[in-house]
């Protein structure tokens, strides 16, 4: 059973390493060669472009028998590597436990192992470059809605409402917030950005499966709570990363949004029966 594990996290390892990819690559330039070049060409050293062999490709390992450098010139190689393969191997064996504690078949395993570790991917490339990974972010919006439209899992028909539902909200107190604060302070000032009215057509799509999670029935009532909910406890969570933040030197004015809302989904999708009723 252990040796299982132990194959499961490397091959789980292989998936962060290649959602990292994705990162870097389609952050860079988000076009149809770069997707050809990433489903089809060679990995490359990042300091000589040169192809990668098998043995610089085995997650976790590679980097830990090489020293953290390039087999290719001896230079040094981000550590971002090593802690993308780590923690997207534990995020799929938590998930894999949570799941079969949850008596979930298998691919709705497989669709939360990998949701987990693209959103936390968003997560993560919000709190460093302040802006959304819109390839990424596109990539996770049609993976959601594929699902639930075959119908093996969650509902497409309130992914559909709840995607267009809270995205239009951010819309509005997006253009709301613009126009209140510019006849406030007689200039253009920053609340919500754009980025984060994205990020509402992606988590109002995945709103379904806190129904299904928590037993609630669909109605009206539900579904205000829901949102009512989620812009209180986005709200809180950004006040938190603020602080955060602001007690590390943190000195840009812009704050992370992106992180607080999905942190608010996930506390509503594993504890939204202690707030709605």
């Amino acid at each position: 059973m252990i040796l299982w594990y132990i194959i499961a996290l490397l091959w789980w390892a292989v998936f962060g390493s290649f959602a990292l990819v994705l990162l870097d690559r389609l952050g860079k330039d988000p076009s149809w060669v770069t997707v050809k070049w990433i489903l089809t060409g060679r990995s490359v050293c990042d300091h000589t472009a040169k192809p990668l062999n098998w043995q610089e490709l085995i997650p976790i390992v590679s980097y830990i028998r090489q020293w953290g450098t390039s087999a290719k010139n001896g230079k040094k190689i981000s550590s971002r590597y090593l802690y993308a393969e780590i923690g997207t191997a534990f995020i799929f064996l938590a998930t894999t436990i949570r799941g079969i504690q949850s008596f979930l078949p298998w691919y709705e395993i497989l669709f939360w192992c990998i949701t987990n570790t693209l959103m936390i991917g968003l997560l993560v490339y919000d709190m460093q470059k302040l802006v959304l990974h819109l390839p990424l972010r596109s990539i996770l919006t049609v993976w959601v809605l594929v699902w639930q439209f075959t119908g093996v899992i969650g509902s497409y028909s309130i992914a559909f409402f709840g995607s267009i539902a809270l995205g239009v909200l951010f819309w509005l107190l997006y253009h709301g917030s613009q126009y209140y604060l510019k006849r406030r302070y007689g200039k253009k000032q920053l609340w919500l950005g754009e980025w984060d009215i994205y990020m509402a057509f992606l988590l109002g799509a995945l709103f379904p499966f806190v129904f299904v999670y928590q037993q609630f029935f669909w109605s009206w009532s539900h579904a205000i709570q829901l949102v009512l909910y989620f812009l209180i406890l986005s709200s809180v969570v950004g006040l938190a990363i603020a602080f955060a933040l602001r007690a590390r030197g943190y000195q840009s004015k812009q704050i992370p949004f992106i992180p607080a809302m999905i942190i608010a989904y996930y506390i509503l999708l594993w504890s939204a029966q202690n707030f709605i009723w």
